[in-house]
């Protein structure tokens, strides 16, 4: 019930920084509004790719976690996190080149005030691609390891503290889809941070030395078995036995003589 809530407090700080996003966009007018839908449904295209390896993470890394095998996280872990930024900079790379296709392919016949809102962000939007596709993949792997309380204060610090006050101000200030979009990827960028703290430095370290713990102790169990097993069966120091190597002779004048 504790990790239910957890989470249901996650997931109503990452609704209300997109509802607040929203806002701020319709606030500049209709052609900022539009952009911003575009921006958005291309923003879950890639997280709907990564969250295949965020639920590979969650439900291969608490198996394994269940099971003590802890190389195996570590490996898993690191293979995910690479698939994610492989696809995150490959999600970015299409984006610079085939900028103007996409922007025609998604926006269509619009206004060329939402095609210069669009050109604007979108670098940025390019850019933060690799973060955001580990940041999804850190999801199902901090989900595996249960840091559903971690999840939640790093949203309560995050949202309230650093995505707001950088919203309102850029909304504020420049009244630009780039300045609110920026707000989001502050925010994308925390949440990274803090989700390569908690999987990389924090719990990689505790998993090596549950690791070397589980392998010294091993060894232990091995050396003590054998020592039982030795004091059961020892093995024979007796000395090589030695027989009567005496021999009965007969001369020739029929007298008897040993040697």
């Amino acid at each position: 019930l504790q990790d239910s809530g957890n989470m249901m407090v996650r997931s109503m700080c990452l609704q209300l920084s997109l509802y607040a996003l929203s806002v701020c966009a319709s606030q500049n007018g209709r052609h900022f509004l539009a952009a911003h839908q575009v921006i958005t449904q291309l923003w879950l295209v890639l997280s709907y790719i990564c969250d295949g390896f965020a639920d590979v993470g969650t439900m291969k890394g608490s198996r394994m976690l269940g099971e003590n095998r802890f190389g195996l996280v570590r490996l898993m872990s690191r293979r995910l996190l690479i698939a994610g930024l492989v696809t995150g900079v490959g999600a970015a790379m299409l984006m610079l080149v085939a900028e103007q296709q996409i922007i025609q392919a998604f926006a269509g016949q619009t206004s060329a005030s939402t095609i210069a809102a669009l050109h604007q962000v979108w670098p940025l939007i390019a850019c933060l691609q690799p973060i955001n596709a580990m940041v999804f993949v850190y999801d199902g792997l901090l989900m595996a390891t249960r840091s559903f309380a971690y999840v939640r204060n790093v949203f309560l610090i995050g949202v309230p503290f650093l995505y707001i006050p950088v919203l309102l101000y850029g909304n504020a200030r420049y009244h630009s889809l780039l300045a609110i979009w920026g707000a989001k990827g502050c925010l994308n960028v925390w949440r990274f941070l803090t989700s390569m703290w908690r999987i990389n430095i924090q719990l990689d370290a505790e998993w090596r030395c549950a690791e070397l713990k589980h392998d010294t102790c091993a060894q232990q169990v091995e050396m003590e078995t054998c020592t039982l097993l030795d004091k059961e069966d020892p093995a024979s120091e007796e000395p090589y036995p030695v027989g009567n190597c005496e021999q009965t002779y007969e001369s020739e004048d029929g007298t008897e003589f040993s040697v």
